[in-house]
């Protein structure tokens, strides 16, 4: 799901229920989804995960091939392409051929119960995910609490200093800047670093209980297709209208978030026991403008590495920012995720996004 969707759905779940909602749509919590009936008995899958990119002690993210959404691993596009189309009140077309049959992936922060028309309830296993990553530590210098501005025509115009407290603290220290203007670390007093430091940090989550439901009596419906039928239509605050097919296989591209299952995942990963970092001259650091004086109503954020803003909201009217320092440090090499995880009986849920 793209950030954007998210936010908005997330606009919707926060008014009802919280936190925890939004985190099920944007894949912040346990969210996920298993088979609808008994797994088939069938053989061992290994699945890994690839490198993460860090930076400076950054996020991860899930390599590719770990059935955490959207990444096929290189598997042939699905052949079917569901209408998904509206087959009276409450109700959608889902495909029912080529081994392919609908389910209700559950909205598990909103209770762990089925919704009306599908009474199967069925918990299984999916992948923790997670990654590995590089937290990096100047081993000399710092990058203080000085930066300067450069304006006029794709800013070359002369260098202004500001003095600005580097910890991320609200601060109506610097006035307001017109379009273009850059911003660079400038501290006069302090050295930036000439050595960092890298440490392995392990973001690898265990697997996970997934829940679907199933056991929909499906019909049939003049707005469907020959091999679909017709089931309930889930909802934001009910589950989401999935297919799932037996195996590893690719998604069909209206079905795109895509978790593979299992009856139980066996852990085999770990992270490498190091990884590398170097200098970035100070460039990692952030600024974020705001247009009052307790930096509450955000106007944008530049990153303060030299580069020239030519477009966008002006800062002209900016009365507070926030200056966020870099470490002066950034991660060169990222630890790699070693081994895999083996999912037993695995299969694949294609899910709509809404």
């Amino acid at each position: 799901m793209s950030p954007r969707l998210a936010a908005r759905l997330c606009v919707v779940f926060g008014a009802i229920a919280g936190v925890s909602a939004c985190n099920a749509i944007t894949g912040a919590s346990d969210l996920g989804i298993s088979s609808d009936d008994a797994l088939a008995d069938g053989g061992p899958s290994g699945r890994g995960n690839g490198n993460p990119n860090g930076g400076d002690g950054g996020g991860t993210r899930d390599g590719g091939g770990n059935g955490n959404g959207g990444d096929d691993s290189g598997l042939p596009p699905a052949a079917i392409s569901p209408s998904l189309a509206t087959c009276g009140l409450g109700n959608i077309c889902m495909t029912n051929a080529e081994g392919w049959s609908p389910l209700l992936s559950l909205t598990t922060a909103l209770g762990g119960g089925c919704p009306a028309g599908w009474p199967t309830r069925s918990e299984h296993k999916t992948s923790g995910g997670g990654g590995c990553s590089c937290e990096c530590t100047p081993t000399s210098g710092s990058c203080g609490a000085s930066i300067a501005s450069r304006g006029g025509a794709a800013c070359t115009g002369p260098s202004t200093s500001h003095a600005i407290a580097g910890d991320g603290s609200c601060s109506t220290a610097l006035p307001g800047f017109a379009l273009p203007v850059a911003f660079a670390w400038a501290d006069t007093t302090n050295a930036a670093p000439k050595g960092c430091t890298g440490k392995v940090s392990s973001n690898l989550s265990p697997p996970r209980t997934t829940i679907t439901c199933g056991g929909a009596a499906p019909t049939q419906n003049a707005a469907c297709k020959d091999d679909e039928v017709c089931v309930p239509k889930g909802s934001i605050l009910q589950g989401t209208n999935c297919l799932v097919h037996d195996g590893e296989v690719a998604c069909p591209a209206n079905l795109p978030r895509r978790t593979v299952i299992g009856t139980s995942i066996a852990e085999g990963r770990s992270c490498e026991t190091t990884c590398a970092c170097e200098t970035n001259g100070c460039a990692g650091g952030t600024l974020r403008a705001f247009a009052n004086p307790d930096c509450t109503s955000p106007l944008r954020t530049i990153d303060v590495d030299g580069t020239c803003a030519m477009s966008g909201q002006s800062l002209e009217t900016a009365a507070s920012y926030r200056y966020t320092a870099s470490s002066g440090c950034k991660v060169k090499q990222a630890p790699a995720v070693l081994g895999t995880e083996t999912v037993s009986a695995p299969r694949t849920i294609c899910c709509v996004l809404f």
